[in-house]
């Protein structure tokens, strides 16, 4: 059996852990972690903070109702710099993980890397403190390496990256026998227009569809003009 007790913070890598076969060495994850599903009877120790949190608002019966906020609110309040998300150290001080996975490279998506490095301050013992941040498909199987080295489970992470890697080559390989080769716009957020970056551009090389001018493999998201998007006439728009 084994003694580690690990912490997840990121919902990558909460699913790379059960994958190499350490569901039962989690015990705690992001509130965000849903996969697979036994992970939500974990501990959740991150929330978001009450800038991100519905509003109320007054129906036309005067009934007072919860409305969640806009995609146009979410960036503006993204914008305002204040802080999007928060660690239960007191919990975390509790569950005493030896190991927490986080992530570096968006601090909009979930809790930063310094973020933990700052809760991982006030715990006693000490944790190691292992940081994902793919910005590209090798990158991402890079990860599952990290974490099985991590975790002495080099063999089942190599296992688990030949299996991906085999599973793109056949989806290219299908695609490629397809007439179908329709131009995707790939969106990350409405309001403002972001496309997808990092690895999204190269999903679509393995499935063989046109990508936007702008969509460069390991770029970050960033935002697009409408009428770029109407030159570039999307067949499928992926959001």
């Amino acid at each position: 059996m084994s003694t580690q007790r690990i912490a997840s913070l990121v919902p990558f890598a909460t699913e790379i852990v059960c994958a190499l076969g350490l569901r039962e060495s989690l015990v705690a994850v992001s509130h965000v972690c849903d996969y697979p599903p036994s992970v939500k009877e974990l501990p959740a120790v991150t929330a978001q903070t009450p800038i991100l949190a519905p509003h109320r608002e007054t129906d036309a019966d005067g009934d007072s109702m919860e409305v969640p906020l806009s995609a146009g609110e979410i960036d503006a309040a993204v914008r305002s710099g204040a802080p999007l998300y928060t660690i239960d150290t007191a919990t975390l001080r509790e569950l005493a993980p030896t190991i927490i996975f986080t992530q570096g490279l968006c601090d909009v998506c979930a809790v930063s890397h310094v973020a933990t490095l700052e809760a991982a301050r006030e715990l006693e013992g000490t944790a190691q403190i292992v940081d994902l941040s793919p910005t590209n498909i090798a990158g991402v199987l890079d990860a599952i390496r990290i974490v099985g080295a991590a975790t002495g489970r080099d063999a089942e992470a190599s296992e688990l990256v030949s299996d991906m890697i085999a599973r793109f080559e056949s989806v290219k390989l299908s695609a490629m026998e397809s007439p179908n080769h329709p131009r995707v716009l790939l969106l990350e957020w409405p309001e403002p227009l972001f496309c997808a970056g990092h690895w999204s551009p190269e999903l679509l090389d393995v499935a063989h569809a046109v990508a936007a001018p702008w969509d460069k493999p390991g770029a970050p998201s960033r935002i697009i003009m409408w009428n770029d998007v109407l030159r570039f006439d999307p067949e499928v728009i992926v959001l």
